[in-house]
């Protein structure tokens, strides 16, 4: 099985959209046993997440690893004070607040 490793530049729910170092994007899926160690997290997967994808068709792959991340912006989720850190995005070198 072709494997990949990409950035995380979109995130719709349960898919997120992955570019490879080509510029290419694939539409992606967690693998279940991702979803199962990520479980309890409130963004298992971030924007500027590197990830490992297996290659399953034609630009759609599957998420199987979320490599470590370098930095994260995160907040409380609004609803419940005592959940977890909600992940907005990942591996920022800079972020600019207007």
């Amino acid at each position: 099985m072709n494997t990949l490793i990409g950035m995380v530049v979109r995130t719709d729910g349960p898919q997120v959209t992955v570019r490879d170092s080509q510029g290419g994007e694939w539409r992606c899926i967690l693998r279940g046993r991702l979803r199962q160690e990520l479980n309890g997290t409130t963004s298992p997967v971030a924007v500027g997440d590197r990830v490992e994808v297996d290659v399953v068709g034609p630009q759609a792959g599957a998420v199987r690893k979320v490599l470590p991340r370098h930095a994260q912006l995160v907040r409380r989720t609004p609803r419940d004070k005592s959940a977890p850190e909600q992940v907005l995005a990942a591996n920022l070198d800079v972020a600019v607040i207007v």
